[in-house]
Formats: C-alpha cells, sequence, structure tokens
C-alpha cells in the first residue's frame, strides 16, 4: 500500500517487536515508531482496526491507521502525513472538477444536439400541419427520428392514408348519386312527357263526348 512519500508503516508482533519502514527510504527503520508511544498504547489488543487524525510525531501531525492480523495478535500500523493526505485530497478536488467540467461539457453538446434535432421535426411537422389546415391531404410527415416522433409521424400518415381512402370512397360514391339522380330525372321527363300526352288525349275524349251529346240532343229536336 503506497502512502507517499514520508509515510511509515509497520509490522507488529504479539511480543512488541517492530518491522518498520519508511516510505522514500530504503531498506527498514531501526527506530521504534509505534511501540511505547501512547497512540500505539492505547489501541495495543484492539481486535477492530480504526484511524485517528491527531497523532503528532516529531512536531509533524500525522494520520494513525491501524488493523490487526486476524487472530494472531499482530499489528499492522501506519502513520501517514497529514500533509501528503492533503495533497491527495487536492489531486482528487482537481481532478473532480476537471470530470465534472468535461461532464457538462459532454451533456451541453448532447443536450444542444437533442434539441436541435427535437426543434427541426417539431418544425417540420409544424409545416406539414399548416399544409392539413389549408385542406391538402396529400402531404405526408417524415423524419429520421427513431424515438417518438417517429411513432407519432408513422401515425399521422396512416390517419392521413384512411381520410384520403375515405375521400375517396364518398366521391365514388357522389359520382353514383349524380348517375342515379340524372336517371331518375330522365324517367321523371318521360312520366311527365306521358301525363301530358293522356291529359291531351282525355280531353280530347272529353270534347268527342261533349259534341255527340251535343248532335244527340239535336236529333231529339229535330225528331
Amino acid at each position: 500500500m503506497d502512502f507517499g512519500e514520508g509515510s511509515i508503516k509497520a509490522l507488529i508482533s504479539p511480543d512488541g517487536r517492530e518491522v518498520t519502514s519508511i516510505q522514500g527510504q530504503g531498506g527498514l527503520a531501526e527506530t521504534q515508531y509505534f511501540v511505547g508511544n501512547d497512540y500505539f498504547e492505547e489501541i495495543k489488543g484492539t481486535t477492530e482496526a480504526g484511524v485517528r487524525d491527531d497523532v503528532e510525531f516529531n512536531g509533524e501531525k500525522y494520520v494513525y491507521i491501524y488493523t490487526p492480523v486476524g487472530e494472531t495478535g499482530a499489528m499492522v500500523c501506519a502513520l501517514i502525513p497529514q500533509s501528503n493526505m492533503v495533497g491527495e485530497i487536492n489531486t482528487i478536488k482537481y481532478i473532480t472538477f476537471a470530470m465534472v467540467v468535461i461532464s457538462a461539457v459532454i451533456a451541453l453538446v448532447i443536450g444542444l444536439t437533442i434539441a436541435t434535432g427535437i426543434g427541426k421535426t417539431v418544425k417540420s411537422m409544424s409545416k406539414g400541419l399548416s399544409i392539413l389546415e389549408q385542406g391538402d391531404f396529400t402531404t405526408e410527415f417524415k423524419t429520421k427520428r427513431k424515438d417518438e416522433f417517429y411513432t407519432l409521424t408513422a401515425g399521422l400518415n396512416s390517419m392521413l392514408a384512411s381520410i384520403r381512402a375515405l375521400m375517396q370512397d364518398m366521391k365514388l360514391f357522389s359520382d353514383k348519386v349524380a348517375t342515379t339522380s340524372e336517371s331518375v330525372y330522365q324517367q321523371t321527363e318521360a312520366i311527365n312527357t306521358s301525363m301530358s300526352d293522356i291529359s291531351l288525349s282525355m280531353n280530347e275524349v272529353a270534347e268527342g263526348i261533349l259534341n255527340q251529346a251535343e248532335e244527340t240532343e239535336n236529333s231529339n229536336g229535330e225528331m
């Protein structure tokens, strides 16, 4: 485990022997950095790992980390200069800030791309609806998107196809009604002509009957 320059690590046996190494220095240190110091003696014999950040050694503040090695009674301890910790934290802070900025730029680019695509699609659909409003049902909605706009476009095109088919059926029905009306009109004209002829014939018959009656009366008078 790399704690940075100046970090002190040690494996302490149950009988108090200490094997210590200092980061950045070769070999093992002969000085006892843990055994006999208050910060070690206070947690000696603990069965749980822990961290303390209030340890001072040779006038410098350290973060003290300790953990027992199973049930062997041995202990692994480390002293990490707080200056190293602050440096690591600053590095992490700068990296995090850079990642946030990069993520924000990527999100902005993606958002602008999506917004531009949606804007173009909405504009195209608005133009198509304006054409429909003017009574032109031959228009079709088109889009290259594969999201909900594609479903909406397909639905509108299907609706327009149904409207066009209905209008075609209505035109055929209208033509058939017009043809039937013309035929009825012609038949009505023929009936009217026939009725006129019958009426004229009846008038002639009635006139003949009157003439015959008058001649009969004259004949009776002469007789």
